[in-house]
Parts: structure tokens; C-alpha cells; sequence
């Protein structure tokens, strides 16, 4: 995979996302160190965004611009413990800000393609029962063309759409199976 461009992403300061009740937050020169034992699971911890208002917000953006139907990686730098117990949500949205889809992102390294049909997105940092965490830095990184090409066959799949095809691949092997049973039984009776 050759890389073309790599945007560097940091937690330089507290939004009205970031979790605060109880919690310990140092900024270091190198990294943020964030504690809370007592933070429910499922909590997001902080977030990033690609669109912000100033005016409402007073926030600039902080996550790069991404084109549409192109493959980026995602490298999240952070130490937690225990181990797993923190992950990123990516969510985008459409430009009525209605959200599109979104992404678990379990992994220190994974490999999104930007919807087509995306707008704008955001990154959640999202607590699994952490009592602390050191966060450094997220690297996101355009992959080259070729990558992108060899990408599209596994385009995203809109949730609603892929139940629907299950559910009709399902009753297809129902129907089938039926059929099948009918027919061995009257072949074996025969």
C-alpha cells in the first residue's frame, strides 16, 4: 500500500463533547492522559469533527477533509487500560446533517472508504470500561489509487439495504430447502 497523504489529528483542548464529571485530564507536551474509573461504558470521552459553526460550537474543525469514495487509514494512537477498553465511532453524516452511517473502530489501524454519499463526519472516542488512558495522536492517511481501485468492490452497503438482501437470501434457502425435501421424498417413495 503506498501512502499519499498524512494528516496528523490531536486532542489540544476540551470540547462540550468531552467527558468531564470525575474526570482527571493532564495535557502533556506529547500526549493527553484522561482518568475516570467511574465513567459508564458506551460514554464518549471526546470527539473530533470535520464541520463545525464557531458560532454555536466554538470549535474550529480538527479532522481533515475527505473525498468522496476514497480509502483512508485511520492509525489511533493511545494506550488504555485494560487493554480494549476504548474505541472509536466514526459517524457520517449528509448534508441535512441527518447521519448516513456509521463505523465501529475497534482496531489501532483501520482501513474506511469515504461514502459517496457522505457530507461531513466525526470521530468519537468512546469508553469499554477504561480506568485511564494516554492519547497521542491519529494519523490519517490517503491510500494511493491503486488501493482505492482494489477497494471498490467492498464499497460501503447501507445497513437498511443489507438486511433486506439477508432477509431474501434467507427465505430463498427456505423456499429451496422445501422444494428440495418435496422432492427427495417423492424421488425415495417412488
Amino acid at each position: 500500500m503506498q501512502e499519499d497523504r498524512k494528516f496528523e489529528v490531536k486532542w489540544r483542548l476540551v470540547n462540550s463533547s468531552t467527558f468531564m464529571y470525575g474526570t482527571k485530564l493532564r495535557f502533556n507536551q506529547d500526549n493527553i492522559y484522561f482518568e475516570n474509573p467511574l465513567m459508564p461504558s458506551g460514554t464518549i470521552i471526546h470527539s473530533w469533527y470535520m464541520l463545525t459553526d464557531f458560532a454555536e460550537d466554538r470549535v474550529s474543525p480538527k479532522l481533515p477533509i475527505l473525498k468522496k469514495g476514497r480509502q483512508y487509514q485511520f492509525q489511533f494512537n493511545f494506550e488504555v487500560e485494560p487493554e480494549g477498553a476504548a474505541y472509536f465511532k466514526m459517524k457520517f453524516y449528509r448534508k441535512n446533517k441527518e447521519i448516513l452511517s456509521h463505523q465501529i473502530l475497534k482496531n489501532k489501524k483501520e482501513n474506511i472508504v469515504y461514502p459517496r454519499e457522505a457530507y461531513s463526519y466525526e470521530l468519537e472516542l468512546i469508553n469499554a470500561g477504561m480506568n485511564h488512558l494516554s492519547f497521542h495522536n491519529i494519523i490519517v492517511q490517503e491510500l494511493s489509487e491503486d488501493s482505492n481501485q482494489a477497494y471498490e468492490a467492498t464499497q460501503y452497503i447501507d445497513p437498511k439495504k443489507k438486511l433486506k438482501v439477508i432477509n431474501q437470501i434467507i427465505t430463498n434457502i427456505r423456499t429451496h430447502h422445501l422444494d428440495t425435501s418435496n422432492y427427495h421424498r417423492s424421488d425415495t417413495n417412488g
